[in-house]
């Protein structure tokens, strides 16, 4: 009785309508909302009150808008974060612009001793060591990221990428009524279930790659600004490569998060990121291209 009914509310177009509207509602709310979806949980905090950007952040981040040749920079608002990654949401193009969060070690001299990783022989004092030096980036390499963020918002693909899961969400709605007929030999929810465990595996392997693809093409766009974008992608890549390996061997579950080499372990339809491995072949090719050819 109970699986009957789930089965009639899956092939009722009007349900399949508001699911479809409520998936896209929810996938899209972190960038029309911005300021109160995302940024009260990645907001820097110190002693109870909130962390200011510093000047040469904000300066710096103003450099990098002219250099893009961002034509709504002042639809961005940026804020410190407390996390060691550039994190944005929203779109300039929206009445409630982007809110973008700039990590707090983004400096010329960060702050690193509340920075700890457990250990005392001598190669976790190395580590350690490499993990702490790896929050010191040049004015360059912080320039990169905060260029490759704000090129991939003023690209728009993050909301276009919202709505792939509602549009493979139709696409399985779609299709199930040719292919239910085959599955008759299986009860409706649980045919339901296996065509939309299909779509969602489906899903989750376009969406990786295309992250791959939207971190190749913003370093690639950024990297060949100038010879000094270039030089600072490799040294940010580097970094972040150093540091997981750092983390590699401190955390208890190090192994299973980064490979060998520093790159993130993806699972295997799902990848957040390029590898970084990848990203800084690529990179180093337009340097070297850069050496050979020097850009007046």
């Amino acid at each position: 009785m109970a699986s009957g009914k789930v089965g009639r509310f899956f092939l009722k177009p009007r349900n399949i309508a508001v699911l479809t509207g409520s998936i896209l509602t929810i996938k899209l709310l972190p960038d029309f909302f911005p300021k109160q979806t995302t940024r009260p949980f990645i907001e820097a905090y110190q002693n109870g009150k909130i962390c200011n950007l510093q000047d040469s952040q904000l300066e710096e981040f103003k450099e990098v808008c002219k250099t893009l040749g961002v034509a709504k920079a002042d639809k961005y608002q940026t804020f410190v974060t407390g996390r060691w990654q550039i994190g944005a949401s929203g779109s300039p193009w929206l009445p409630n612009g982007v809110h973008f969060a700039i990590p707090i070690h983004f400096v010329d001299n960060p702050d690193t001793s509340s920075l700890q990783l457990k250990g005392k022989s001598d190669g976790a004092m190395k580590e350690r060591k490499i993990f702490k030096e790896s929050f010191k980036l040049s004015k360059s390499a912080r320039q990169f990221a905060l260029a490759v963020e704000t090129a991939r918002i003023e690209s728009g693909l993050p909301i276009l990428k919202a709505c792939l899961l509602p549009l493979y969400f139709l696409m399985g709605y779609a299709t199930s009524f040719a292919i239910l007929p085959t599955l008759n030999f299986l009860p409706p929810p649980v045919a339901i279930l296996a065509i939309g465990s299909v779509y969602f595996m489906c899903y989750r392997f376009s969406i990786g790659r295309i992250n791959e693809s939207i971190d190749f093409s913003m370093d690639k766009k950024v990297a060949n600004l100038s010879p000094e974008y270039a030089n600072g992608g490799l040294e940010y890549v580097e970094t972040i490569l150093q540091r997981n390996i750092a983390l590699r061997g401190q955390l208890e579950n190090g192994k299973k998060r980064f490979s060998y080499y520093g790159n993130e372990n993806e699972g295997v339809f799902y990848s957040a990121h390029a590898r970084l491995t990848e990203r800084k072949d690529a990179i180093k090719t337009i340097v070297d291209d850069n050496t050979k050819c020097p850009i007046e």
